[in-house]
């Protein structure tokens, strides 16, 4: 048995691509953030005139107390872009691991939107996102050909 680390799409997602909307899992228990990279965006545009960072993640996102408990999350997003401004800088600058946190917004000031950001979580609920991950983890080994294994 090897212990390489392979990127392989094991089919497992529930969603995969599209975008990650702060605004619809802000009432999220726990979200898993796991930033992959960042793109240049081809819609939008810093002040300056450059392009605007989008950072690509694995997102996890537990609705419920109850989804964490079962190891059932209610929605994953596997490379998904974020756009939202610092919230996608703060996964950039984090680079690749794992980070847990649930999301919210500042108020605005001067005139100018809140920005979304990573908020932690009870340290509490931080077993159950381990015990949640190492059952992931050997889902996806179990899943994988046997000369990968």
């Amino acid at each position: 048995m090897s212990d390489l680390d392979f990127d392989i799409d094991n089919g497992a997602s529930a969603g995969g691509g599209g975008f990650f909307k702060p605004a619809e899992h802000s009432s999220a228990t726990l979200i898993i953030f796991e930033p992959k990279g960042s793109r240049n965006s081809n819609k939008f545009q810093n002040a300056d005139g450059s392009p605007k960072q989008e950072a690509i993640a694995d997102f996890t996102i537990f609705s419920t107390k109850a989804e964490l408990e079962n190891k059932s999350p209610g929605v994953v997003m596997e490379d998904a872009i974020c756009s939202s401004g610092v919230l996608a800088k703060i996964l950039i600058e984090k680079g690749e691991g794992v980070t847990v946190g649930t999301v919210s917004q500042t108020e605005p000031k001067g005139g100018k939107m809140g920005y979304w950001k990573i908020d932690p979580v009870d340290p509490a609920l931080i077993p159950a996102v381990k015990a949640y991950l190492v059952e992931r983890e050997e889902k996806r080994k179990e899943e994988l050909p046997a000369f990968m294994q």
